[in-house]
């Protein structure tokens, strides 16, 4: 759902973890908090977490040569914060290769992502940050890179498709 992800984008953008507003588009971000409202995974919180994403943009911007233009999401350091809400994303890198210098590169890696809503949502909220980086750098969109260590489709979600279909008889 386009809209739902520009909504999605717009959360993080606010760097705000509370899902009071998120979920009242999709409610299972109802049942990701411990009764605050408060979550771990809105990415634009975590990456603004001590201002990863502007110091990834400043080491580009001193060097595009870079290997270290990353931050983090989940951290296996934090464990125990995780108990109604494990972050599906464990980092997002950037890079300028020599063969494209004015081009931005993006790798998404992922602990775990379902197929049928969390890519999809996923896909569309990273491709706007390299976006976003891209322009803060005046680099044009380069390639974006998406790892997924468990890439699964819920059973739930099997009949998706026979679903769709009798809908739209």
């Amino acid at each position: 759902n386009p809209k739902y992800a520009e909504r999605e984008w717009q959360w993080y953008l606010s760097q705000n973890p509370s899902v009071a507003e998120i979920k009242k588009y999709a409610p299972l971000w109802d049942t990701m908090h411990g009764g605050d409202n408060i979550v771990n995974s809105n990415y634009g919180w975590q990456w603004g977490l001590n201002n990863q994403l502007d110091k990834c943009i400043e080491q580009l911007k001193k060097n595009k040569d870079t290997r270290q233009a990353w931050f983090s999401i989940f951290d296996g350091k934090e464990k125990d914060k995780y108990k109604f809400d494990t972050p599906c994303t464990l980092a997002v890198g950037f890079d300028v290769r020599p063969y494209d210098p004015e081009s931005l590169n993006m790798t998404v890696t992922m602990r775990s992502n379902d197929l049928v809503f969390g890519f999809c949502n996923d896909q569309y909220c990273f491709s706007k940050l390299q976006e976003l980086v891209a322009n803060e750098l005046g680099l044009r969109v380069g390639n974006y890179y998406h790892f997924a260590h468990d890439l699964h489709v819920y059973e739930k979600h099997l009949n998706l498709k026979e679903q769709w279909r009798k809908r739209n008889q």
